[in-house]
């Protein structure tokens, strides 16, 4: 039995262009066949985060 693991994406953009219809479909089709996750930094880490 093979063991996959996912691959995690981080996209750093604006939380009104993550809900937008292109971009739901790049993230879609990233999902779509469940080999990655995807994290949404919104608004408040581009804006408010300290950068470490």
């Amino acid at each position: 039995m093979e063991v996959h693991k996912k691959i995690t994406i981080g996209v750093c953009v604006m939380e009104k262009k993550v809900f937008s219809a292109p971009m739901g479909q790049i993230l879609d089709r990233l999902q779509a066949f469940g080999e990655f996750e995807v994290i949404h930094f919104g608004d408040k880490v581009i804006l408010e985060d300290p950068i470490e």
